[in-house]
């Protein structure tokens, strides 16, 4: 397979080049090969290729005259683990690398080649034909690091779109008429849900998104108008952490379910609190985690799921945009506002892939330099896990190019999406088959909204947990939690042990 692609050889005789493997000092060996007053850089040696067949699969290598580092680095090693056959051929590229393929026998003592398939090279000794047959020298794209042709084939049918009840007649309450809820509204207006209640502190705001998506709805100022409202089964608070806490009991206490807003919570110990307090009043509370139902990440936990692509061995995550926008907010005082607020979707989509399984976090926060805002818009994450890893990478200071890119490698194949932004991604499923590239309807905004909502809405009407529980969403927050103290202590941190979710 192909590592550079050279000029060919001028010769159509085709020759091979011998150098030594990656655990030899390879700059000083050619050191000591050059010609005695060269200048220029050193050539590796040639030899026919013809004797290709006559290397040996067992021999130890000899010490390597006038340079002491490599034959002390010889003497470390019992036998050489592999070589470097490069062929340069009128025909072939001239760099074609093949590990641990064969073992050869070096003479004691090799010349500076005059020009390249000149090399006065001393005939090997007791040449035995190795027992594992070399490559197909021919294929060009044989080498791990060139692309291959994938032949197309038919993206599996997979239910990514967002769950929704059979009765959607359920009564809704909104507590929280701030900036996100016209996502939530607007994703419960296209899915024909029934918003019965709007609350905020500001009452023009309440109407305003009354107006503007379900008419007919209550807007009100007063919490007391929703919460025991006995046509409310669902309370959606959309409010702050802090504010929606005391919000969350109270409807809990009141028999009603809860949909809160993400992060769930910035305390564990609270967290397991209130998931212990919903079991014991028999109501569910999930969490509004919509990033699950983005068709492309839905679509990619799904076929995880169906076990398309094997046991789950890597999960990559590059995002690439412009998070200025949250200067003069509330969001702007939280300093490590990427790993404490907006890479909570991406921890509960890596806890969605791998479950309850990460180790370790090591993670880091910074400031762009130019940046304004005072928060941290540059931050990552590396995740430890057993027989795989995982990173997720924030360039929240991306002025220009935007691209977000999701990689899930598996045992049988690999998943991947691209694209400009959070709406717009193009999936791929590579398998020993071809390459699938299905092609998804939705958007994170505002179906993912609509697949928050619809999953607590399904858990209620079938009795079955929601994919979106609190329960599980303390597994990604207990990932996020291990991030913002290994970026605080610059130090890997080990993820808190599973009593917490």
């Amino acid at each position: 397979m192909a590592i550079a692609s050279n000029k060919p050889h001028k010769s159509n005789r085709s020759f091979v080049t011998i150098c030594f493997p990656p655990i030899f000092d390879m700059t000083t060996f050619q050191d000591a090969r050059r010609a005695p007053g060269a200048g220029q850089r050193p050539r590796l040696a040639h030899v026919p290729s013809a004797m290709a067949s006559s290397f040996s699969t067992d021999c130890k290598p000899p010490a390597v005259s006038g340079n002491r580092r490599a034959a002390a680095r010889h003497q470390t090693s019992n036998q050489i683990a592999s070589v470097w056959v490069i062929f340069s051929s009128a025909d072939l590229p001239r760099h074609v690398y093949f590990h641990k393929v064969v073992r050869l026998i070096l003479p004691e003592s090799l010349a500076a080649p005059n020009g390249p398939g000149s090399a006065k090279i001393l005939e090997p000794v007791a040449m035995a034909k190795s027992d594992k047959e070399l490559p197909d020298l021919s294929a060009r794209d044989s080498y791990a690091l060139v692309a291959r042709d994938a032949t197309p084939v038919e993206g599996p049918v997979l239910d990514y779109a967002p769950p929704m009840p059979s009765d959607k007649s359920l009564g809704i309450g909104l507590i929280g008429a701030g900036g996100i809820s016209f996502a939530h509204l607007d994703a419960y207006r296209t899915y024909g849900l029934n918003v019965v209640a709007i609350c905020d502190r500001h009452l023009d705001r309440a109407e305003r998104r009354r107006d503007q998506f379900f008419p007919n709805a209550l807007a009100t100022d007063k919490i007391d108008d929703l919460i025991r409202n006995s046509h409310i089964s669902v309370l959606d608070i959309t409010l702050h952490p802090e504010d929606r806490l005391p919000l969350i009991r109270r409807a809990i206490m009141a028999g009603q379910h809860v949909l809160s807003q993400k992060p769930f919570v910035r305390d564990l110990d609270v967290g397991r609190e209130l998931v212990e307090l919903a079991d014991r009043n028999g109501v569910l509370l999930a969490v509004n985690q919509n990033g699950r139902w983005a068709p492309h990440l839905c679509y990619i936990r799904e076929a995880v799921s169906a076990g398309l692509i094997g046991e789950v061995t890597a999960v990559h995550v590059s995002i690439q945009w412009d998070h200025s926008w949250i200067a003069g907010t509330p969001f702007e005082k939280i300093d490590q506002i990427v790993l404490d607020d907006f890479a909570i979707h991406w921890f509960d989509f890596l806890a969605s892939i791998i479950g309850d399984t990460a180790e370790t976090v090591y993670a880091t926060g910074s400031r762009a330099h130019g940046q304004k805002v005072a928060s941290q818009l540059l931050a990552q994450a590396l995740v430890a896990y057993p027989g795989g890893q995982a990173s997720l990478v924030f360039d929240g200071m991306t002025r220009f190019g935007a691209q977000d890119s999701t990689v899930v490698v598996g045992t049988l194949g690999t998943l991947r999406s691209t694209g400009p932004d959070l709406g717009h991604q193009t999936v791929s499923l590579h398998t020993a088959d071809g390459v699938a590239r299905p092609e998804l309807a939705g958007q994170w905004f505002n179906d993912g909204f609509a697949g928050a909502m619809g999953a607590l809405l399904v858990a209620i009407e079938s009795g079955n947990p929601p994919n979106n529980s609190a329960r599980g969403n303390l597994v990604s927050l207990r990932l996020c939690e291990a991030a913002i103290e290994s970026a605080r202590i610059a130090a890997p941190v080990n993820v808190r042990p599973a009593e917490y979710s």
